[in-house]
């Protein structure tokens, strides 16, 4: 059944049902007067908006207008199946979300658009990319699955067996049995977060809200995810229509790190930033993790100077049918998160000398309750200067050089047209930006003429 209100969670703003194709569960919270823009926040597979309360607290006090929905099949949207999860397509992921974007616009939310996306969400966004190159301004997908991680067989197999099951009738069929709500005690072996506070927090939200929840993935589902995968991979060597940050968490257990490191260094227009020590949900992560986050973010779309925001005409298009469950207070509170120094202690950070350089995304704290991590040493060689700002610049200057190259994408874009002539990138470190200036056109008498059919 559609839900169009909160959970156990009020986060404020406003929350409805949004008519689209299916019943969708969205809501919106404005930003300051004179703010950056908006986020639009595609969620992963299984996930649901209150998931994001402190994301949303955190883009609001940058003054960011907010608006996020559950994709049809999980959260509070409308299902097909009583788990939860199924879809027979990718297409239709896509038009919820050029769906949203649309109803954002009609809103009145202020531009220019942004896309944070995660997991599944990420690739949505990657293959909507082409639909949404005239209304979104940038997209930001941390650990987007390009390929699933640690399957039990070779991924052409799981592929082919996934296909055959959708085609003799069982589409809507789980693929293993249900499993129990998280909780505590599966914190050692989540593949989650590192954060034992928020990992407590989200298992006492699944506790609260089992309908959000969602069960195994369906032989729909999967069949379908293999080939929208595929149809990434066939993007990757072209050039993408909308700038785009990836952001891979080296510790991920559910998606392939090296599969978004391959894509976004092969595709032009999109920029790299791994994360090593970071589990799959990085926005659940620990502060020191989601703090890097939101530098390499406010770097990328947040503080980029006006002049590099391209202008995006604004797409006619029918109106959507939009029924309001509740309207809060505009700011989303806080989620309120266990006093780590009760009942998970933290181990505090490594003491270490300042390093002369700072390496690439890679601080390793040592945490008493997830063991992988690495022992203190590694810790410490991996943070170097532990202050903030010690830990920011290196970053913050290897983006700063792919922002500017982006804005002389944008540039290249406005006056000449996409280009298809590959060139060398110039932006060294993680993050790295391809531009492909446009072709020489050959003129006269070398020139051949075109071909009559």
């Amino acid at each position: 059944m559609t839900r169009a209100d909160w959970g156990s969670t009020d986060l404020g703003g406003t929350i409805g049902t949004l008519h689209a194709g299916a019943k969708l569960r969205v809501a919106h919270w404005p930003g300051a007067a004179d703010g950056p823009g908006t986020v639009v926040l595609v969620q992963g597979r299984g996930e649901f908006i209150e998931m994001y309360s402190e994301t949303i607290a955190d883009l609001n006090d940058r003054g960011f207008a907010v608006i996020a929905f559950d994709f049809r099949g999980q959260g509070g949207s409308a299902r097909r199946v009583r788990t939860g999860g199924h879809i027979d397509s990718y297409r239709h992921y896509v038009e919820d979300l050029c769906a949203v974007v649309r109803h954002a616009a009609q809103l009145g939310l202020p531009r220019p658009y942004t896309l944070l996306a995660h997991s599944m969400g990420g690739l949505v966004a990657t293959l909507a990319t082409p639909v949404l190159a005239s209304e979104v301004d940038r997209v930001v997908s941390v650990a987007p699955l390009f390929r699933i991680a640690r399957l039990p067989m070779p991924s052409g197999m799981v592929a082919a067996l996934s296909w055959i099951g959708a085609r003799v009738g069982l589409s809507r069929t789980l693929v293993t049995k249900a499993r129990p709500l998280p909780d505590m005690t599966t914190f050692a072996d989540n593949r989650i977060t590192s954060d034992p506070a928020r990992y407590s927090a989200f298992c006492k939200l699944a506790a609260d809200n089992p309908g959000l929840m969602i069960g195994p993935p369906t032989f729909g589902w999967l069949s379908a995810t293999f080939r929208a995968m595929g149809q990434a991979r066939r993007m990757q060597n072209g050039l993408l229509p909308v700038p785009s940050l990836f952001i891979a968490c080296g510790a991920d257990r559910v998606v392939s790190p090296v599969a978004i490191d391959v894509f976004a260094r092969n595709v032009k227009g999109g920029g790299i930033v791994i994360m090593r020590h970071a589990r799959h949900q990085l926005l659940l992560e620990r502060d020191h993790l989601r703090n890097l986050f939101f530098a390499a973010f406010d770097a990328f779309v947040t503080n980029q100077p006006a002049d590099a925001k391209r202008k995006k005409a604004r797409r006619a298009g029918r109106g959507l049918k939009f029924v309001v469950g509740r309207t809060g207070n505009p700011v989303p509170p806080r989620a309120s998160l266990p006093q780590s120094g009760d009942e998970l202690p933290l181990a505090p950070l490594p003491q270490a000398e300042p390093a002369a350089t700072v390496a690439a995304i890679d601080p390793q704290p040592a945490v008493q309750a997830a063991p992988d991590t690495g022992d203190a040493d590694a810790a410490a060689e991996d943070i170097g200067d532990t202050s903030v700002a010690g830990r920011f610049d290196n970053l913050r200057e290897r983006i700063e050089a792919g922002r500017k190259h982006t804005a002389q994408l944008s540039r290249v874009d406005a006056e000449t047209g996409a280009g298809t002539a590959e060139a060398e990138p110039t932006v060294p470190g993680p993050l790295r930006t391809r531009i492909a200036p446009p072709r020489p056109v050959k003129r006269g008498r070398g020139a051949k003429p075109a071909r009559r059919r």
